[in-house]
C-alpha cells in the first residue's frame, strides 16, 4: 500500500457518517410500545399503532367542576321527587282501596238488615193472607190488625237505623218485630215498605234503596 493511500484515525472519525462513530451519534432513543418492547422513533408515528394519551389538568376549570355537579344534583333532586310521588300514588291508592272495601262491607250489612225486615212483612202478611184469604196492601193494615207492633224497629231501614240502634240479633220466625227495647224503633205509619201483589206473586219492597230489594 502506497503512502497516498493510507489514512489517520482521525480520517475516520470525520467521515460521512457511515462508519460505526456516526451511527452511535445519530440513533434515535428508543420508545416504549404498548407491550412493553423497545421499538425505534422512526416506527412510533406508524399508522395503526395505538397512542397514549393524557387529559391536560389545565383544561377542567372550576366551572365545569360545578356545572357537573349541579347536574348529579338535579338529577338525584329529580330520581327522590319522582320516588316520592309513586309512594304517595300508592299511598293514596292503598286509601281508597281501604275506604271502598269499608263502603262495600257497609253496604253489604245494610241489605242483610232491610232483608230480614222484608222477609219478616212477608211473614206477617202470609199471616194475613191465611186468616182472611187476601193480602194486605200495605203494613199500616199489618199495624191496625195486630200483626204487627206499632213502634218496630222492622218499621224502618237499615239506612234509618244507626249501627249502636241496631238489634243484635235476628231469628227466622220474626219474633225480633216485638222487641222495643234497647235498639230504634219506628213508628208503622212511616214504613219504607211498599207491599204489591199482580194476582199471582205477593212482594214487600223498600223505597229508600232499590238495591235492598230482594
Amino acid at each position: 500500500m502506497s503512502s497516498s493511500e493510507q489514512t489517520t484515525p482521525s480520517a475516520c472519525l470525520e467521515s460521512d457518517g457511515d462508519g460505526i462513530g456516526g451511527n452511535e451519534q445519530e440513533a434515535e432513543p428508543d420508545h416504549w410500545t404498548e407491550r412493553g418492547r423497545a421499538a425505534s422513533g422512526s416506527n412510533s408515528n406508524a399508522t395503526g399503532r395505538p397512542r397514549r394519551s393524557v387529559l391536560a389538568l389545565g383544561h377542567i376549570t372550576p366551572m365545569k367542576v360545578l356545572a357537573r355537579v349541579l347536574v348529579l344534583s338535579l338529577t338525584f333532586a329529580a330520581g327522590i321527587i319522582a320516588g316520592g310521588s309513586a309512594c304517595y300514588l300508592y299511598f293514596q291508592l292503598a286509601v281508597e282501596a281501604d275506604r271502598s272495601e269499608v263502603a262495600e262491607g257497609r253496604a253489604n250489612e245494610a241489605r242483610a238488615v232491610c232483608g230480614f225486615h222484608q222477609t219478616a212483612l212477608y211473614q206477617r202478611a202470609g199471616l194475613y193472607h191465611q186468616k182472611f184469604g187476601c193480602w194486605p196492601t200495605n203494613v199500616q193494615e199489618l199495624a191496625v190488625m195486630h200483626f204487627l207492633p206499632e213502634y218496630s224497629q222492622v218499621h224502618l231501614c237499615s239506612l234509618q237505623i244507626p249501627a249502636s240502634g241496631l238489634i243484635t240479633s235476628y231469628d227466622q220466625k220474626g219474633t225480633f218485630i216485638e222487641q222495643t227495647q234497647h235498639c230504634t224503633v219506628g213508628y208503622y205509619v212511616l214504613s219504607p215498605y211498599r207491599f204489591r201483589f199482580d194476582g199471582t206473586n205477593f212482594t214487600v219492597s223498600c223505597t229508600l234503596d232499590v238495591s235492598h230489594n230482594q
